[in-house]
């Protein structure tokens, strides 16, 4: 009998099936099967008093795809479950599983990071179960998410008008690029001054900079008055020296979306979904990733390719890149998964976006095996003869172009400073001696790359949920995308304003330190029902000060708040609870 392979995509079926012949049938499940369920407490699909247990139905646009897959199944003797290899992909395979568990066929549980022959025979080979703690991990996530959103939006519906969202990590999302237009507005630019010195050489003028800077105006005159006193400059220490500057490590999905903002102003949205469609054509490995590994048989592969290349150097020994140590580790880099085939390849790539994509984690990769650019650098200071002030001046210049050779952007610019020896004097007049004024700036909104590093870097969400989080904010009116900036709105501003004076989860460290709990469950350190416990019971605190304060009385079967209702057959107005017709809460009298 056949064998039933479920993936996730359709798009990777003509692929999967090349690779594994006849004996195989590839479908895919089109993504989640299930939602939460819309009913329980608050509607939000969770009994709070069974251990938060969920409560899942079947979504109605996967009816037919679960139809589809039983009927796939009946001849078949084996179901490997191929979704993604990540934390939602795991939670996907568990929902096949449960769903298909009445045909009585044995499933085994397999993923791949790259769509090639090889990757997929040696996944199925080393086929598992369902990793019951991954699983758990992401629920606790949906059940976190399901929570704030279903809770705390009602109320931010009856603070402000019309149709308003609030969620755990989008809305601390809202609050950094919000704060920083605050931050903005409220900024006051500030006059200050710097010398310089321009000097004459006989083979080549440059210019030094007084360290330091000075707040008035008739200070730096002062400073100016007195040095010109003394009339010279004497070189007092040259530093010539060549440093190294070492290749970046491998791409992986925040630094990706960093990189093709920067270079391309590609969107988040955009870079994740070229990325997929170059993983699902076989091109790349998985691109929802936050490790820098790379498996010792794609390194040596590399290794092996740039010693084969003339113009790349390759690095003494093997560069190792340290992963953050949030990182699930789960697979490898982004890279891609033959070497050989280039951007200017147009046979196989169906765009210029998409060349441009791979062109990156391409260069990337093998750069990161690189050798380092070496670099000459100058660095002069002279002092005047009758003060301490000193002046100093610096330069570099490319010796070797090392990992750069990759990028093919080697500058060939020398260093733009004559031979000065440590004596050597230079006169000081009225003439060559300058004031500049300059302003303080104000801090810079952020684009797409500062953005994602941001939030990268204090652990808010995901990466690979980085491009969607952005992408609902906007549709929420909460942030406003002016070309690659992002622009708090007044809406935005006063959402946040409320959430931050009420709500825990808005808090930077609260949402980092929950990703970490999250990641956790996975590897048996953290408990789910004591997560959602503790977090459960402090955003009711937080949400019934936030209610009382608005106005609001409390039912006291639910929770929820009580409102003005009116009876349908005499119309007299009474206090019930919002929470109806789950909850039947009247206060008398």
């Amino acid at each position: 009998m056949k064998k039933l392979i479920i993936v996730e995509s359709p798009s990777k079926i003509a692929k999967v099936s090349e690779a594994l012949g006849d004996n195989y049938v590839v479908k895919a499940c089109f993504g989640h099967i299930t939602e939460l369920a819309k009913n329980g407490h608050a509607n939000t699909g969770v009994d709070i008093e069974k251990n938060f247990k969920a409560k899942y139905v079947i979504s109605p646009d996967k009816y037919k795809v679960v139809g589809d897959l039983m009927d796939s199944a009946k001849d078949c003797d084996t179901i490997y479950l191929c979704t993604d290899p990540d934390r939602e992909g795991e939670s996907i395979s568990w929902h096949l599983k449960e769903r298909l568990a009445t045909l009585d066929i044995p499933f085994k549980r397999c993923t791949f990071n790259e769509i090639t022959k090889s990757a997929i025979s040696k996944a199925l080979k080393n086929a598992r179960d369902i990793d019951y703690k991954l699983v758990e991990s992401q629920e606790t996530r949906r059940i976190l998410d399901r929570l704030v959103g279903y809770k705390v939006s009602p109320y931010l519906m009856k603070t402000f008008t019309g149709s308003m969202s609030a969620g755990r990590v989008q809305s601390v999302a809202v609050r950094l690029i919000c704060e920083r237009e605050k931050d903005i507005e409220a900024f006051k630019p500030e006059d200050f001054f710097n010398v310089y010195a321009d000097i004459k050489h006989p083979k080549k003028s440059f210019k030094l900079k007084l360290d330091g800077k000075f707040l008035k105006k008739e200070d730096a005159e002062a400073c100016v008055s007195k040095i010109i006193q003394g009339s010279k400059l004497i070189v007092k220490k040259v530093d010539s020296d060549k440093k190294p500057e070492y290749p970046q490590p491998p791409l992986i999905t925040s630094s990706l979306q960093q990189v093709m903002a920067k270079k391309f102003s590609f969107s988040a949205e955009d870079t994740m979904q070229i990325a997929q469609s170059l993983y699902e054509r076989g091109l790349i490995t998985y691109l929802r990733t936050d490790s820098l590994r790379a498996s010792p048989e794609a390194t040596q592969a590399c290794r092996n390719y740039i010693s084969q290349e003339t113009s790349f150097k390759l690095s003494t020994k093997e560069n190792v890149y340290k992963n953050k140590d949030s990182s699930q580790d789960a697979h490898e880099c982004i890279r891609p998964t033959d070497l050989d085939l280039k951007s200017d390849n147009d046979f196989i790539f169906t765009s210029n976006e998409e060349k441009q994509v791979y062109d990156m984690i391409w260069k990337y990769f093998v750069a990161s095996q690189c050798a380092p650019a070496i670099y000459n650098t100058l660095r002069i200071t002279a002092l005047d003869v009758s003060s301490t002030y000193s002046f100093k001046v610096s330069g570099k210049s490319i010796s070797e172009p090392g990992y750069l050779a990759v990028f093919g952007d080697v500058s060939t610019a020398a260093i733009d400073l004559p031979d000065l020896s440590v004596g050597d004097e230079f006169e000081i007049n009225s003439k060559n001696l300058s004031i500049e004024k300059k302003k303080t700036q104000p801090p810079e909104r952020y684009n797409v790359a500062s953005i994602i590093k941001e939030m990268d870097s204090r652990g808010i969400g995901r990466p690979a949920t980085f491009a969607q989080i952005l992408k609902n904010i906007i549709a929420r009116n909460y942030v406003e995308k002016k070309g690659n900036t992002y622009y708090g709105t007044e809406l935005g501003i006063k959402v946040v304003e409320t959430l931050n004076k009420y709500f825990k989860f808005m808090n930077y460290k609260f949402t980092a330190d929950m990703e970490k709990a999250l990641d956790d469950i996975h590897t048996g350190k953290s408990d789910k029902g004591q997560i959602l416990d503790s977090f459960y019971k402090e955003l009711s605190v937080d949400l019934t000060k936030a209610y009382i304060d608005a106005g609001y009385s409390m039912c006291p079967t639910c929770g929820s708040p009580l409102v003005d209702r009116k009876n349908s057959k005499t119309n007299e107005t009474f206090k019930g609870c919002s929470g109806y017709p789950k909850c039947r809460f009247v206060l008398k009298g």
